[in-house]
């Protein structure tokens, strides 16, 4: 009943991120949202999609993309995750100058991205409730296929690797009211 929905978000672990960075030349907005124990399980839906508007010195670019995700906790070891995931993104190149760089005349218009991709995690940070990340470290490899076989007009292979490092360099209080400072060190090397 409408009654209801007060106390049906609470408890049941979903996370629902809304993001809106309206900006002179970098405007990226972003939702995604997750059911982490799908039909009872240890397998979580991610939900996501984003829009972004880039304006450059010699052109515009816009891109639109939908993003959804399947991934697994092992029984072993709740923190180590393995994720299946599909990226549809159209990229839009327009009010292109004379001047611009030769790949940006090459892509004017509409482009289609369709690509799959898997990414295997290992995820030991702790988490602060209202404060975000405290302590631990994050892990993750991620490997990225896109081509005229999945139904995409551009082909590539990405492969990246990430490292999220926090650390707690001082405690103020204990219990609900505990703050953190922390240093964190955020690591990432890709290849496409």
């Amino acid at each position: 009943s409408f009654y209801d929905i007060p106390d049906s978000f609470t408890g049941a672990g979903q996370t629902l991120d809304i993001a809106a960075q309206p900006g002179t030349r970098r405007s990226p907005y972003r939702f995604s949202l997750t059911e982490p124990y799908l039909f009872d399980t240890r397998n979580s839906l991610t939900i996501a999609g984003s829009v972004l508007t880039i304006i450059r010195r010699d052109y515009f670019e816009d891109r639109a993309s939908f993003t959804p995700s399947i991934a697994h906790a092992f029984d072993f070891d709740r923190d180590f995750v393995f994720a299946l995931g599909h990226r549809l993104e159209e990229v839009h190149i327009h009010r292109v100058e004379l001047d611009a760089p030769s790949d940006a005349v090459e892509a004017r218009g509409h482009t289609t991205v369709i690509a799959a991709n898997t990414t295997v995690g290992y995820d030991k940070v702790l988490y602060e409730y209202l404060e975000g990340p405290y302590d631990g470290t994050n892990s993750e490899i991620l490997y990225e296929y896109a081509g005229e076989p999945l139904g995409g007009e551009v082909d590539f292979h990405k492969g990246e690797l990430t490292n999220d490092f926090y650390y707690p360099l001082y405690t103020f209080d204990s219990g609900p009211d505990t703050l953190h400072h922390v240093i964190s060190l955020n690591n990432r090397f890709g290849i496409i």
